[in-house]
């Protein structure tokens, strides 16, 4: 009986370790640290806010939850000026260096803007945005349009600090079912695909004196172009601000999905794993 224990004990310890450290691979948004500015002077003195973690409810059909993957983000958020962005628009999307941490690629604006995630530089500044060892976001993106301006990522201000729980891959706590398939958060891997539903510079960036010039994308006539088919706004619409931060008052232009919730997924994982966990305890005790 004893050494049935010590295995038993053994077993829970492993799948355990699975779960614990799975928001690293797949993390969300932090409660504290959360919101950014666009800058549309050098000072960031006269800005726009941008909410990671907006409230979600009943009334904002259609619009998820950010979430953090190696393969990319995904979610929504809400801008003061420029409403609801999509984190994967059709044809684009924003992507992760798992290694490094650097983001690029494109999100989009209901108002018409896009969101450079990987701009080039600004003169002889570094520009770009990278999660760091720690979860915080650091760098700046560019925002499109005529309420664009540099997206700032700076955690030595909680005002402009976005955090997250994912992690780099060599910053991560325990092994990953994506970094070696072979180990035992292999089974973090099987029980996720099983429930479906479930360059930095410290100074600001130049702004341009005409902040819709260094849009490369195409920003009238409606937001079908090089990134395929996207929702069309009115030219009305993008030249407005929107100024409330009533988020209840725009539709969300996406398709209506179930948003992955975390916890219920962790919950619902450890139900297997104590179900999992009991046969195991059954087949000892027949065989020892």
């Amino acid at each position: 009986m004893e050494k049935r224990n010590y295995i038993l004990i053994a077993v829970l310890l492993f799948c355990v370790a699975s779960i614990t450290f799975a928001s690293e691979t797949s993390g969300t948004i932090s409660d504290s640290y959360k919101t950014t500015y666009i800058c549309k002077n050098e000072t960031c003195s006269t800005y726009g806010i941008v909410n990671w973690k907006p409230t979600l409810n009943a009334q904002t059909t259609g619009a998820t939850a950010v979430t953090i993957t190696d393969s990319g983000i995904t979610g929504w958020l809400w801008g003061s000026e420029i409403g609801w962005v999509n984190m994967s628009p059709t044809g684009s999307g924003v992507t992760i260096n798992s290694t490094t941490g650097v983001l690029s690629g494109y999100a989009y604006a209901n108002t018409g803007s896009w969101i450079n995630f990987s701009p080039t530089t600004s003169g002889a500044e570094s520009v770009g945005v990278t999660i760091d060892s720690n979860g915080k976001f650091f760098g700046w993106a560019y925002v499109s349009g005529l309420n664009g301006g540099w997206m700032k990522f700076d955690c030595s201000t909680a005002s402009t600090c976005i955090e997250t729980d994912w992690r780099p891959v060599g910053a991560r706590t325990a092994v990953t079912a994506s970094s070696h398939p072979s180990n035992g958060p292999l089974i973090w891997s099987i029980i996720t695909d099983i429930l479906p539903f479930l360059g930095k510079s410290d100074d600001t960036p130049k702004i341009p004196g005409d902040i819709a010039a260094g849009d490369t994308k195409s920003d009238t006539g409606g937001g079908s172009d090089e990134f395929g088919n996207l929702d069309t706004y009115s030219t009305t619409t993008h030249k407005s601000t929107i100024g409330s931060s009533d988020q209840t008052n725009l539709n969300v232009k996406a398709t209506p999905t179930v948003s992955s919730s975390k916890t219920l997924m962790i919950a619902l994982a450890g139900i297997l794993l104590v179900i999992i966990a009991m046969i195991v305890w059954k087949l000892l005790f027949m065989l020892l």
